[in-house]
């Protein structure tokens, strides 16, 4: 099934939360990455909401960078 225009809008907003709470910390995209077991390439897809992380994922984002896991959906 195709993503909705909404699903995309998600998507592009939690990558960005993600991304500015990454930057926040002073943690390179690289160093993320490697932090929760992904490719930097597969990071910056996330950030830039072209791709959809599984919860496993999102949740080891949130230990890293020390938040909720709420954190990523608030505007």
């Amino acid at each position: 099934m195709e993503e909705t225009r909404e699903e995309r809008l998600l998507l592009y907003r939690v990558g960005r939360r993600i991304q500015e709470l990454r930057q926040k910390r002073g943690i390179s995209q690289e160093r993320f990455a490697q932090l929760i077991g992904i490719s930097r390439v597969y990071a910056g897809y996330i950030e830039q909401g072209r791709s959809s992380p599984a919860i496993g994922k999102l949740y080891r984002m949130a230990k890293v960078l020390r938040v909720p896991l709420t954190e990523f959906f608030r505007s």
